[in-house]
């Protein structure tokens, strides 16, 4: 069931909608789902929305794959 399409959303050209068969056992289940299908990737980010620090230099360092890249502020 998790490439079974659920939603209305229209998914764009080079993306991949994962359907969370789980969702209801809450958050880290999504994040396994997406992370099952990322799989054949050599990495994987996992961005929340609520993140004021995170900069363009961070974004274009992850981009690069060339370093492990961390924000910290406490």
């Amino acid at each position: 069931m998790l490439h079974e399409r659920v939603s209305s959303v229209r998914v764009p050209g080079g993306w991949e909608e994962v359907v969370n068969a789980n969702a209801s056992k809450g958050m880290g289940t999504s994040i396994a789902a997406g992370v099952v299908a990322a799989m054949r990737h050599d990495r994987v980010v996992i961005g929340l929305a609520d993140m004021p620090i995170m900069s363009t230099m961070h974004l274009r360092q992850i981009a690069s794959g060339k370093s492990t890249t961390c924000t910290r502020t406490w």
